[in-house]
């Protein structure tokens, strides 16, 4: 069997999407994240963001645990997905009140 071919597919995707990329990924390159950011971007470019992250590997977004990372992710997801249940206030305040530093953004 082949396997199903994606990026063929892109034209279908009616939200938004942002691509991270570790910039020292040695499981999944960098080039191949910009290879999927640039296709969709071609079909949707409002849909498309890439965010590439000097300095990090693949396990730095498996543990989940750098500052960075959790502040990219924060920022790009719904309001209503960051509400927590028992409180008024959301997970990204409290995750961007840490600060980081910065990698620049593609868009």
């Amino acid at each position: 069997d082949t396997p199903i071919d994606y990026m063929s597919h892109y034209h279908l995707i009616d939200i938004p999407v942002h691509f991270m990329a570790g910039l020292n990924d040695n499981l999944i390159p960098a080039k191949d994240c910009f290879k999927h950011y640039k296709t969709l971007h071609r079909v949707s470019p409002g849909l498309a963001t890439c965010k590439p992250l000097a300095g990090r590997g693949h396990i730095d977004f498996t543990y989940g645990i750098d500052q960075e990372i959790g502040n990219e992710i924060f920022s790009h997801a719904a309001p209503s997905a960051l509400k927590r249940p028992d409180t008024e206030s959301s997970i990204s305040e409290s995750v961007s009140s840490a600060g980081s530093a910065t990698s620049p953004a593609i868009t």
